[in-house]
């Protein structure tokens, strides 16, 4: 099971979550499955090529080659061929990296020293840092304040022979701490502290040979770029969340929509439909418009999700890059919010799957499409709670599927029905056209699961596909035309996560309750980043608050604090959390310290909001919050501890 994989099915698991974590702000393996292919790479993701006179492409001195494998079957040639040129190979991370890991596998491509050079570049595309190897026995790291001051020099004389077979170079770069370490084959041969150098990079370039029309050249294979936290220490990167997918919704993996109850704070109810993602961030909408979330209605709407029950962590570097508008009445924040496992009874937990199959249907276009559910049975009394959500993996089969291996949802939710009495053979109906008409323009099957999500403990069911009257089983009504599934099951946490129950002429849906997120007894609010956007973009709170909200309520934090305004708006906002320890940053700079024993003791999950108003009244809600975004750029967590 994929670690992704085993964070979502272990929602529920009273255990810290604290796996590695696959993101990274780059990872090629130079692979066909990845789109690289002999003479294609200049068409390939980040990648530019050209010649280090600037003359021409190069695109013949730069190849994708199989006949040199290291962990998969292709593999990087940056070969000198060109009578008076060096090929040059640039990548475009994208975005700035402050602090990082660049990671890759290289090895010379013929039996003579092969000069290569790595040089890395900022957002304003100068030179700051950079490596040079002859190949033969040394190995130089530049930098200084324009990139070409020798810092520090690694000399061997087993140099060539260890780059005839697959070397493992690894570079760390730290602008908070103004230094950088080279590693090579897990072993640091070069480290230098300079803060006269900008070890900030945006771009890195690739070259080998002399321009000699030697055929002098290298392979490369392996590589990756990974963020770091911006204190010096050992970290693995357990969360990340770049927004870089090509699909315009959340990644149901590592995001619900939102807290752990069904609740938000402010004047606008929490909509779906204002999260989105697109062009490398993730958009926070708010709206002036009636709304109902949770029986509460609203005349704003804002937007609030979480990693509840999908990602937890206690202890490490929790970290957020974000911007918002410079009007009144939004209230954006990233925080933490306690999730100590402790969910109540796991076999209390039911879902339920539903595959309807379009293909062979006469449908061009859908011009109405409605979910049609009978009620078997339901829990009398206030605050029962169904949503109906998108799944898009239609590979799960009636008689395969478990609460273990379920698919993975799109958060969004389709459609809310909160608070509601039902009698048994009453007929829900919601309104699915949208996706039905996504899945129209693809494989032609629907699928739909059935969940609460909010612990509301009221369970409701419906009668399924093999109930014996067809006319209260599940319908699929598309332009009018009743459309039966093909496949449906319910699935159940607990004892039965690995019990299929296709067979059983019931759906069930129903969430359990545990006090998993009381402030007490070690539980804080860890509030990384809240501003009232009144106050100026440059300006935020970072507060923590614990014993509840009442008579026993206390908090610590900076109170309004102002920095430095950026060129785009954005800020970087994190907290640095050990064992009586937290510390709170803003841009890298520490901005607050609370050393003490009721520092927060149990794990935490992550929460991003845009929520309006707020505790200060000049910051009301009004027409001007109509269509503002809120845009968050990544989200990274980190376990380790920080070293001096």
């Amino acid at each position: 099971m994929s670690p992704l994989t085993f964070l979502r099915t272990s929602l529920i698991a009273a255990i810290t979550l604290t796996l590695p974590c696959s993101a990274q702000i780059l990872s090629c393996g130079f692979e066909a499955s990845e789109g690289y292919s002999p003479g294609n790479l200049g068409a390939s993701g980040p990648w530019s090529i050209a010649l280090n006179n600037g003359a021409g492409t190069g695109i013949s001195s730069v190849t994708v080659v199989t006949a040199t494998a290291n962990t998969g079957t292709q593999s990087l040639l940056i070969q000198d061929n060109n009578t008076a040129n060096r090929p040059v190979v640039t990548c475009d991370l994208g975005e700035s990296c402050s602090s990082g890991i660049l990671r890759l596998a290289i090895r010379r491509a013929t039996s003579s020293a092969t000069a290569w050079y790595l040089n890395f570049y900022n957002a304003s595309n100068a030179k700051v840092f950079g490596l040079i190897c002859d190949g033969a026995s040394t190995i130089s790291l530049t930098g200084g304040a324009a990139g070409t001051t020798t810092l520090a020099t690694y000399t061997n004389a087993s140099l060539l022979s260890t780059l005839s077979s697959w070397a493992n170079l690894e570079i760390r770069f730290n602008e908070a701490t103004h230094g950088a370490s080279v590693l090579l084959n897990g072993t640091t041969v070069l480290s230098a502290y300079s803060v006269a150098t900008n070890w900030s990079v945006r771009k890195f370039d690739l070259s080998a040979g002399y321009g000699s029309g030697t055929n002098l050249g290298i392979y490369l294979d392996s590589l990756s770029v990974t963020p770091l936290p911006p204190l010096n220490g050992s970290w693995l990167l357990t969360f990340s969340d770049e927004f870089k997918s090509p699909n315009t919704y959340l990644d149901g993996s590592k995001w619900k929509v939102g807290e752990a109850s069904l609740w938000i704070n402010g004047q606008g109810g929490n909509d779906p439909g204002n999260i989105s993602q697109a062009a490398g961030v993730l958009n926070l909408r708010s709206q002036v418009r009636n709304y109902t979330f949770g029986g509460t209605n609203y005349a704003y709407t804002g937007a609030e999700l979480s990693t509840f029950g999908l990602f937890r962590q206690q202890y490490g570097y929790f970290e957020v890059r974000a911007r918002f508008p410079f009007i009144t009445g939004l209230w954006p924040a990233f925080w933490l919010m306690p999730d100590r496992g402790a969910y109540g009874n796991l076999s209390g937990y039911y879902r339920s799957l539903l595959k309807f199959d379009l293909n062979g249907a006469n449908i061009s276009q859908v011009n109405s499409a409605y979910l049609k559910l009978t009620v078997s049975s339901a829990d009398q009394g206030s605050g029962n709670n169904l949503l109906v959500l998108k799944v898009r993996d239609d590979s799960w089969t009636e008689t395969g599927v478990t609460w273990n291996n379920q698919p993975v949802q799109d958060p969004a939710w389709i459609a809310q029905a909160y608070n509601q009495t039902y009698a048994s053979g009453q007929q829900l109906t919601f309104d699915v056209k949208d996706f039905v008409t996504e899945k129209l323009a693809g494989n032609r099957q629907v699928s739909i699961l059935l969940a609460d999500t909010f612990r509301r403990v009221r369970q409701i069911k419906f009668y399924s596909k093999e109930w014996p009257s067809a006319s209260v089983r599940p319908q699929l009504v598309v332009n009018g035309v009743t459309y039966y599934p093909v496949a449906d099951s319910s699935l159940q946490n607990g004892t039965a996560a690995n019990t299929n129950f296709g067979s059983t002429t019931e759906l069930v849906v129903r969430d359990d309750w545990g006090d998993t997120s009381s402030t007490y007894n070690g539980g804080m609010e860890v509030d990384i980043w809240e501003s009232l956007s009144f106050e100026g973009q440059n300006s935020a709170y970072q507060t923590l608050h614990w014993d509840g909200y009442g008579v026993d309520h206390q908090s610590a934090g900076t109170g309004l604090q102002n920095f430095t305004p950026t060129m785009d708006g954005y800020h970087t906002y994190g907290v640095y959390w050990e064992s009586g320890l937290m510390e709170f940053y803003v841009d890298g700079v520490k901005t607050y310290t609370f050393a003490n024993s009721r520092a927060c003791s149990v794990p935490c999950y992550i929460l991003l909001s845009l929520q309006l108003g707020g505790w200060d009244p000049a910051n009301a809600p009004g027409s001007q919050v109509d269509n503002q975004l809120t845009q968050v750029d990544w989200v990274r967590v980190w376990s380790g501890t920080k070293q001096p």
